[in-house]
């Protein structure tokens, strides 16, 4: 196969899924709309987290423990991979397109900057973060990607070298 670009669309490159699912959580509680109920439930998740995730990064984590009912194996792969987003970008040799909302709570502008740091150095690579789009890459209150992202997308595909 002859793989000719690459798309990373609001991708984790700087933080790692475990800081990042812990900093959602911690943002969350912060809303001032969070009904009780549901502040207890995240406080909840939030607590379990960074109990599992000290677990792991003190070495005392056992392979049957479990969060949001995934194993540790599990979790130790995502985080490998995920912190290591940047540096797999700034391995990639051939352009890409780097993509995130500027509304997306998912992914930090940080992550953002990190892998369109990572992959500027091959030719015909691009970001683009567009305003007032979330993690799904929409309008707020609507479900299909912005016509603005489509445009971008394709006018790039055309002109790859």
């Amino acid at each position: 196969m002859n793989l000719k670009a690459v798309i990373l669309i609001a991708g984790l490159g700087r933080f790692a899924i475990d800081e990042t699912i812990i900093r959602q959580y911690r943002q969350l509680l912060e809303s001032p709309d969070l009904p009780p109920t549901a502040q207890l439930q995240v406080q909840t998740l939030l607590s379990d987290g960074i109990s599992f995730f000290n677990k792991m990064t003190n070495g005392s984590i056992q392979p049957l423990d479990r969060y949001m009912s995934m194993y540790s194996k599990y979790w130790i792969d995502w985080i490998n991979i995920t912190k290591n987003g940047f540096k797999s970008a700034a391995r990639t040799n051939v352009s890409a397109f780097v993509l995130r909302g500027t509304a997306d709570t998912n992914v930090t502008a940080e992550d953002f900057e990190a892998l369109k740091l990572a992959t500027q150095s091959v030719p015909g690579s691009s970001a683009l973060a567009p305003p007032n789009l979330d993690h799904m890459l929409a309008e707020p209150g609507t479900t299909t990607v912005s016509p603005t992202v489509l445009d971008h997308l394709s006018a790039w595909l055309k002109n790859l070298p």
